[in-house]
């Protein structure tokens, strides 16, 4: 069984794909919609805003000393201050981000 991609993504998807929205509108005098001819929308994907070098926003993980209780408390602070910083490129490019991850936890040396 494969995995299906979540509504929202496949609506997204639809909208950007689609290189126009037809919105049929009533007339007064029937009652079947009429089309004007400046009906058509046409619908655009938004860019995407460029990757920051600018500093993290927000308050970062607390640092993540190898307590393993502590792991999850961990990563939904990381999670979180991701998405804060999902522009910025510490943060947006995946190597950089587990760098960025990594400076928050401590190793400790046996």
């Amino acid at each position: 069984m494969q995995p299906t991609q979540p509504i929202q993504l496949q609506a997204i998807a639809a909208a950007a794909a689609a290189p126009s929205i037809y919105i049929p509108t009533m007339s007064a005098s029937t009652s079947a919609p009429t089309v004007p001819s400046h009906a058509t929308a046409t619908v655009t994907a938004a860019p995407l805003p460029a990757p920051s070098n600018g500093a993290l926003h927000g308050q970062p993980p607390t640092t993540f000393t190898g307590d393993q209780s502590k792991s999850a408390e961990f990563l939904r602070e990381f999670c979180r201050w991701r998405l804060i910083n999902k522009n910025n490129e510490a943060i947006s490019v995946p190597f950089q981000r587990v760098l960025t991850a990594l400076t928050y936890s401590i190793s400790k040396a046996h």
